[in-house]
């Protein structure tokens, strides 16, 4: 049975503070890889060919037979950069719209590479919106083979991959787009994995927006963020409907991340609105699994943020977020929010860029140690994928103090 929680609604100010300047410290070095990726959904960062270097996923969803592509590290500073070729095949029989969503990494077949799940916008086969898994052949990107999921009939919005159920191998969350709900979806054992009908998915809960792993309740089990409520990881993950707790106070249609702001030991949750304004975060309490969550906003005038990431940025042991609006809403800022205090009570703003993106990530891409940004924005032309190196470089410590 679907178990919602009570929901306790409580106020907290957070301060923001503008730097004069955007500091010096904090200035990110921007890249262009790619000078226009039409129409680009997702980029997802990981080491595809397995030379110790992170390569970036693109995914493309709109306009006809769009490739996913993915774009080798070449080292070097700043990196240099090459294209793959195609990882989707060419279909004679595909219908209607074309593209992919819902794109991500993961290890699906047990052989220690990674693999590419992505959703298909089209028809093939007679089979609407189908969801592929493309199996990294030789370990090294350079061949593909696509394999069917059973999970269609809907565009993915998100996917994520994490080994859910402890057989060390890595599962798939799947979030679908036009009310077709929240899936967990079993890997089968790596001899298994090329067939369709080995692969069993779960319809684990509701929610067309957002979507993050985190163990929200610390049991040490990932639990799974989507809109705004958490589906609570049963330990057992194969089964149908999860516990869902909603959050207090919380809006709908928001993006969402995890990350204990205020380090007390428990996890805390920020939300943005993808399409209306605000982002805030809210503090868990002991009794989070009972709705008793505090609500902090941290800027109310920031629009349209459907790029929402938790990361250290300093490396100083206190949790920041990278919050971007897209390049049709508000002030196209891409922002890294420094938690300044370590209490997630004082907020600094760092804004990178004014350029906006849309489903950009965190990851250290040239492996100085330091988290960068990489993104690409939602549009049809000049439209770069680009990369903004952290040139931090050392531990920034705030002044305020903290924990």
């Amino acid at each position: 049975m679907r178990r919602l929680s009570l929901v306790i609604a409580v106020w907290c100010v957070t301060s923001v503070a503008n730097p004069t300047d955007n500091s010096p410290s904090w200035k990110f070095d921007r890249q262009v890889i790619c000078a226009n990726v039409p129409g680009a959904d997702e980029v997802v960062c990981g080491d595809i060919d397995g030379d110790g270097r992170i390569d970036i996923l693109c995914a493309q969803s709109e306009g006809q037979q769009l490739p996913l592509r993915w774009f080798k590290n070449l080292g070097g500073d700043p990196p240099r950069w090459k294209i793959s070729e195609r990882i989707s095949p060419v279909h004679a029989d595909w219908q209607g719209e074309e593209g992919w969503m819902g794109s991500w990494l993961g290890d699906l077949d047990g052989d220690g590479d990674l693999d590419v799940v992505s959703g298909a916008k089209g028809t093939f086969s007679g089979v609407s919106h189908p969801v592929f898994w493309f199996e990294n052949l030789k370990g090294d990107g350079s061949a593909w083979a696509e394999h069917l999921l059973p999970v269609n009939g809907d565009y993915i919005d998100n996917s994520r991959t994490a080994d859910l159920n402890a057989d060390g191998r890595d599962d798939l969350i799947i979030q679908k787009y036009h009310g077709g709900g929240v899936h967990y979806v079993v890997c089968p054992a790596p001899a298994d994995a090329r067939r369709i009908e080995n692969w069993r998915s779960c319809r684990i809960g509701e929610g067309g927006s957002g979507l993050c792993l985190a163990d929200i309740d610390g049991d040490r089990c990932l639990d799974v963020l989507v809109n705004n409520q958490w589906l609570r990881n049963p330990g057992q993950p194969a089964q149908e409907r999860w516990p869902a707790f909603s959050i207090a106070d919380a809006p709908e249609g928001v993006k969402n991340a995890a990350g204990d702001f205020n380090r007390d030991g428990r996890m805390d949750i920020v939300l943005s609105s993808e399409e209306g304004k605000g982002i805030w975060w809210f503090e868990a309490t002991a009794e989070a699994a009972n709705g008793k969550w505090i609500r902090h906003p941290i800027v109310e005038d920031y629009m349209g943020v459907h790029t929402l990431w938790v990361a250290d940025f300093d490396r100083n042991g206190r949790p920041d977020i990278l919050a971007a609006e897209m390049h049709t809403k508000g002030k196209h800022r891409v922002t890294i929010f420094q938690n300044a205090d370590g209490n997630g009570q004082r907020w600094v703003e760092h804004t990178i860029a004014t350029t906006g993106s849309h489903n950009a990530v965190a990851c250290d891409v040239n492996g100085d140690g330091m988290p960068d940004v990489v993104g690409c924005n939602f549009a049809d032309s000049d439209n770069p994928l680009e990369v903004w190196y952290n040139s931090l470089r050392a531990p920034l410590h705030a002044k305020t103090g903290g924990k």
